[in-house]
């Protein structure tokens, strides 16, 4: 009893730590007049959209409310719908009078969250050649890479499957390409051999998505530490 009444004040303490620093965030900035909406498991949603009609442009099936078809969220996890009002002015009034509906289970509001405006101080260079040939060994036929022993991957590779002729897709926040562990280049014969951008480099998440057809993402990119993990090549 004693050592579960010492945890649950660590956790507490832990807890209200965590609050306080949360408090010391910027808020996320809302997409204006864009809302989910969960629906209850038990509830036809047909009130929902009766409701709605056409004060909105809704991701649904039910094309046949004068909505804008396109995707239902309905799955044993999440049971739902995304909306867009046309009129942004009343469109928190007409989120909140949603919540009151027998189907209707909560309603989020859609937010943008900026990236993190990262300074970089420092970068390591190791003088340490045990850690580059700790490395080097990942490509090697004889693989004493720590997370490959953990998890059998060196019993794959021990039977020469490497992952030869395997195409990878990531759907991420692009890719730099031009690093030498990455390949350095892009285009059929490269190790990124294929690639599109589905917004464009000036996409904020409010503004017009311009597509275009290069991949390329800045080294510091979650799409390019995703792609390290998975094809990064021999590199110091």
């Amino acid at each position: 009893m004693v050592r579960s009444s010492v945890l649950l004040s660590l956790l507490a303490s832990a807890g209200g730590f965590l609050s306080a620093e949360a408090k010391k965030l910027p808020e996320a900035k809302h997409l204006s007049g864009s809302y989910v909406v969960e629906f209850e498991d038990s509830q036809d949603a047909s009130d929902f959209f009766k409701r709605i009609g056409s004060k909105a442009k809704t991701r649904s099936k039910y094309s046949n409310l004068s909505l804008i078809s396109a995707v239902e969220f309905d799955s044993s996890i999440f049971k739902g719908v995304s909306i867009q009002f046309h009129d942004t002015e009343s469109a928190e009034a007409e989120a909140a009078a949603l919540v009151d509906l027998a189907s209707v289970k909560r309603v989020w509001p859609n937010r943008i969250y900026d990236l993190p405006k990262d300074e970089v101080l420092w970068t390591g260079k190791s003088k340490d050649a045990s850690i580059a040939d700790s490395i080097v060994k990942r490509q090697s036929s004889n693989d004493t890479f720590t997370p490959h022993l953990m998890t059998q991957v060196d019993k794959l590779r021990a039977k020469g499957v490497i992952g030869k002729g395997i195409k990878i897709a990531v759907i991420d926040t692009g890719i730099d390409y031009t690093h030498p562990a990455l390949g350095g280049c892009f285009g059929p014969g490269c190790l990124v051999s294929y690639g599109y951008d589905i917004v464009g480099d000036a996409y904020t998440g409010s503004n017009t998505p311009v597509p275009d057809a290069d991949p390329y993402d800045g080294c510091a990119g979650h799409g390019t530490h995703v792609s390290g993990i998975i094809a990064a090549q021999a590199n110091k």
